[in-house]
Order: structure tokens, then C-alpha cells, then sequence
């Protein structure tokens, strides 16, 4: 899942979702949040505005005045002050500065799901269950056994199901840094594997490519 984060001096927040298995792209300001959501498509903008460094309801309304439709949730002192008038101006949540770590990423991962359509930590698509939490795959009610970064390709796929994810798409939800990032071409071997493990329990076309592009989850091939 990828994150568009915000604000001055968020080390700490980027950190903690890095760990959480997030991709993170740090930027300093709203406007510079603005130009990296136009070029490229996140789950995710996380506002982060520490005591007297950052308004939040100015970060919101210049994210919402340009039309992007981006899920965002505010990150900030004294929530409590703020959630009314932030919540009015377009944010999607509100959490204080002082919640923990888990909670953050909880958050935040609730947030994506349901901005998806999935209202549980529990993703579905056709014969396919994804448990985001326990981090377990089912076919049919039958576990399927899946590396980390197999799950978190299929968590990518079904939480944009019957949408096409470019391998470029897929390979910036898996690595958090540019440095780390393979070859466009590994995500073809992933799939691959991916599709033999579906075949075995009885989901064979559930993943279907589209050439030159990338690939979509669709149940309705599935069936």
C-alpha cells in the first residue's frame, strides 16, 4: 500500500509505517502532495502537522481544492480540536499525534480498505479471501500458501480488483525506496508462481494480463 506523507519533520510517522510494510514518499508540503498525487496513483495521503509548524485544515483544503480524490487522513496535536472543522473541509480521518505506532497503521490500513470497498480487514474477491491482519490467503475456504511478497501482490491486485495495476504500480506498493526496486520484469515471475499456486486450488483465472500493461484481478473470469 502506498502512502503519500506530509509535513515537516515526519521521520517518526515514516518510520513506523515503513515498518508497518507501507511504501512511503515523503514530500515537505500540500502543494508538493498535490504534484506527486497527479503524476501517479497512491492509496493513501497522510497529513502530518505537528504543533504551531502546520495548519491542517489549510494542508486539507489545498489537497481538496484540486479535485483529488485520494483518501487523506490528518495526523495532528489535539485532535479533538481539530476533527470538526478538518473532517468538514474533505480529511477522512483525524488522529493525534500521540497514538501509537499499531494504531497509525491501523488507521490508516482501514482507511484504504474501505476507500476500496472492502469494509473488513478481510478482503474478498471471487473465491479469494485475503486476511490483511493475519496476513493468510484462502481459496475456496482452504488455506494457500503465500510469501510475503506474493501476498502483498495480491493484496495490491484485490484491492483494485477488475482495475488494471501497471508492474510499475506493483513494484512501487513492494519496495519502499528506489534503491531497493527490481526490474519491472520480476513482477512477471511473481505472477507466475502466483498463478500456479491459484491453479492447484481451483482458481486458475482469477488473474488475467493484459498485454504490454500489466495485469487485473477479476472474479467475474474467475466464475
Amino acid at each position: 500500500m502506498r502512502v503519500v506523507l506530509c509535513g515537516p519533520n515526519a521521520g517518526g510517522p515514516r518510520l513506523h509505517l515503513t515498518r508497518a510494510g507501507f511504501a512511503v514518499t515523503a514530500v515537505e508540503d500540500a502543494e508538493e502532495a498535490v504534484s506527486v498525487l497527479r503524476h501517479d496513483e497512491y492509496d493513501l495521503v497522510l497529513l502530518h502537522c505537528p504543533p504551531g509548524q502546520a495548519d491542517c485544515c489549510r494542508a486539507i483544503r489545498t489537497l481538496r481544492a484540486a479535485n483529488l480524490p485520494t483518501p487523506a487522513l490528518i495526523l495532528c496535536a489535539e485532535a479533538h480540536r481539530h476533527v470538526v472543522a478538518a473532517l468538514g473541509h474533505g480529511a477522512d480521518d483525524v488522529v493525534d499525534l500521540a497514538c501509537g505506532p499499531e494504531e497509525l497503521a491501523a488507521r490508516c490500513k482501514a482507511l484504504i480498505r474501505r476507500s476500496r470497498g472492502f469494509a473488513s480487514r478481510r478482503l474478498t474477491v471471487g473465491p479469494l479471501t485475503l486476511d490483511l491482519e493475519a496476513r493468510e490467503a484462502l481459496v475456496n475456504d482452504r488455506p494457500l500458501r503465500l510469501t510475503e511478497r506474493e501476498f502483498a501482490i495480491m493484496q495490491c491486485l484485490a484491492l483494485r480488483h477488475r482495475k488494471l495495476v501497471t508492474r510499475d504500480n506493483i513494484v512501487a506498493n513492494l519496495y519502499a525506496s528506489e534503491c531497493d526496486e527490481p526490474e519491472g520484469k520480476i513482477i512477471d515471475v511473481f505472477i507466475c508462481k502466483i498463478r500456479r499456486k491459484l491453479a492447484a486450488a481451483g482458481a486458475a483465472n482469477l488473474i488475467t494480463t493484459v498485454w504490454g500493461a500489466g495485469y487485473r484481478m477479476d472474479d467475474q473470469i474467475a466464475a
